[in-house]
């Protein structure tokens, strides 16, 4: 997320009760078992669904947009260490003429 400073973000950690898919299937929210909504961009489900699992501990850097409930995530750790950062999709490699 361009133009977040380190100030503004805040912490969420927790245990993940369900994923949550979007209307396209991809996984884009996690919310934990204290009810907060972890947001993420839709390109990141399989890296997602790759590394948290249903019951596993997590710490989310973010910011809560919406109050208290709902964080959109900037990153995730998980209890083993496994690290994903919110970045941008890539471009195609290639351009349409």
């Amino acid at each position: 997320m361009s133009g977040v400073s380190a100030l503004n973000l805040t912490e969420a950690k927790g245990t993940v009760d369900r994923f949550i898919p979007n209307i396209r299937g991809d996984t884009w929210v996690l919310l934990l078992i204290d009810g907060t909504e972890v947001h993420f961009p839709p390109h990141l489900s399989a890296e997602l669904a790759a590394a948290v699992k249903p019951g596993g501990e997590v710490t989310v850097r973010g910011v809560r947009p919406h109050g208290d409930c709902v964080v959109a995530a900037v990153s995730l750790e998980t209890a083993d260490g496994t690290r994903i950062n919110v970045q941008e999709p890539r471009p195609p490699l290639f351009r349409h003429r």
